[in-house]
């Protein structure tokens, strides 16, 4: 196969997703029921949007590379919904130290590739973990407070 092949296959391809779309469109109702199941699959938790990685742009405004730590200074981030904001600095060794704010004791799930880990925050949100491997992450957290449940979108750590 050559490269011509390939582009003639997606000219293709795109022909026939606009014929089918015109002789046999999706109901409205199914492309709303597959959107609505979306919602269902973070129904009891809040997503916390990122809101600031300290991670910098370089001179040209790409990100910088992540995912490999260095011996540089901890990577923070920020993460914030509508009541609780989450502020964490993870180390190069794996560690990881944060504070829910405002100040609050909470059940917390830190989720990566291999398994999760499970702690609490104290009174005043505070919490900490160790060893926690390279590579993606999110975070779930429950507050006792009753505020909504929160989860981070994943990010690369």
């Amino acid at each position: 196969m050559t490269v011509t092949d390939f582009e003639d296959d997606s000219r293709l391809l795109a022909r026939l997703a606009e014929v089918a779309g015109r002789i046999d469109p999706v109901p409205a109702g199914v492309i709303a029921a597959a959107s609505g199941s979306f919602t269902w699959r973070t129904v009891d938790f809040e997503l916390a949007e990122l809101v600031y990685d300290s991670v910098g742009e370089d001179s040209v405004g790409e990100r910088e590379l992540v995912g490999v730590r260095s011996e540089s200074d901890g990577r923070q981030l920020s993460f914030a919904a509508r009541e609780i904001t989450v502020e964490m600095e993870i180390s190069s060794g794996g560690g990881m130290v944060g504070q829910i704010v405002p100040p609050q004791p909470a059940a917390i799930q830190i989720r990566h590739r291999s398994s999760t880990t499970t702690l609490a925050a104290d009174h005043l949100g505070r919490f900490q973990a160790a060893g926690l491997p390279s590579g993606p992450m999110s975070m779930r957290c429950r507050p006792e407070s009753g505020a909504p449940s929160i989860a981070t979108d994943w990010v690369l750590v």
